[in-house]
């Protein structure tokens, strides 16, 4: 079982829109930034499905950021976008080491009301991170001694330096989110939209969901995952699946038979599904270990922008983008 050292958390206020977050620094080079489904409803950062996320890139040695949006989120969703934005510039920039928002300090997981949730779905998000590992990790060679020396480097240089790139990972109404704030992000290298409410979205956002779909379509070579269960309460198979369509080929969609909305006792397969993205989407920098994913440097990681040119250059001379990947998870 991986250790739990890292699985402490810092409650902070963004310092431009006072929203609340709970900042897990594991000291990587990756940051996560999670969002909840939409408030009205009841949506907060103790979501199950948001706490197994953390927990499942916690357990892998990744800095994760909670989001709690401020506001009623009875909007048009420019202000909610604005949100994530600024809480992946507190990560870049290192906010969240400087103390610059008069935090709380330190505060153990679980240690206060509400975060007990972390509980009921440790144990299945360890045993997806473990089997999601073991199931596809290659063999390779750990280098010589300078290798060592150079990694020693690098963990060093961590403890003291924010983290380079962000993974967008959002659940629900986060999910509309936490894409289109992905086109504001640069060194955003891809999202996870989880169970993104396709057929409702209109309704979510006033009206404006079209102006976050678009932007989230900005950045043509990003990677993205979309996952969303069979028996969803808002959205049919059949329109997820022209959802994940409209979207350029990097877009990957995975459905999982039996499940609803809210992935309840079903966690465990949400994250094996995001493990195995993670291996194959950025297998260059991870070399098939879901282990390293804390513990390597995303910063040379081939940028979106560069993916955008050599997409231009290859696409059909219609301009229509490749069907995306949509595959069913038992």
């Amino acid at each position: 079982m991986p250790s739990l050292d890292k699985s402490l958390e810092e409650e902070h206020l963004l310092p431009k829109s006072g929203a609340r977050c709970r900042i897990s620094n594991g000291q990587s080079d990756l940051a996560v930034v999670l969002t909840h489904p939409w408030g009205p409803l009841g949506g907060n950062l103790h979501n199950n499905v948001v706490v197994a996320a953390s927990l499942f890139f916690r357990r892998l040695g990744v800095t994760t950021l909670r989001l709690n949006f401020r506001g009623s989120q009875i909007s048009r969703g420019y202000k909610e976008v604005n949100q994530v934005v600024e809480a992946a510039d507190f990560l870049l920039g290192g906010g969240h080491l400087r103390g610059e928002d008069g935090g709380d300090g330190s505060a153990e997981a679980g240690s206060k009301n509400g975060d007990n949730d972390e509980e009921e779905v440790d144990f299945a998000v360890t045993e997806a991170e473990e089997s999601v590992s073991a199931g596809i990790r290659r063999k390779r060679d750990h280098g010589s001694g300078a290798g060592e020396l150079e990694k020693a480097r690098r963990r060093f240089r961590r403890k003291k330096c924010a983290p380079s790139s962000i993974l967008l990972v959002g659940y629900s109404y986060g999910s509309l989110i936490a894409a289109s704030a992905s086109a504001d992000i640069d060194r955003c290298i891809g999202f996870v939209s989880i169970a993104p409410p396709v057929s409702v979205k209109h309704w979510l956002l006033l009206f404006n969901a079209g102006y976050h779909v678009q932007r989230s379509m900005t950045k043509r070579g990003l990677p993205r995952l979309m996952v969303m269960g069979s028996s969803d309460d808002f959205t049919s198979p059949k329109h997820f699946h022209e959802f994940v369509r409209s979207f350029p080929d990097t877009t990957t969609g995975a459905e999982l038979k039996g499940v609803n909305h809210f992935f309840g006792g079903r966690e465990r397969d949400l994250m094996n599904v995001i493990g195995t993205w993670l291996l194959e989407t950025y297998a260059s920098v991870i070399e098939g270990d879901l282990k390293r994913l804390g513990s390597v440097d995303f910063f040379s990681y081939t940028s979106p922008s560069v993916l955008d040119e050599k997409l231009e250059d290859t696409e059909g001379k219609e301009g229509q983008n490749p069907s995306s990947n949509v595959c069913a998870c038992i």
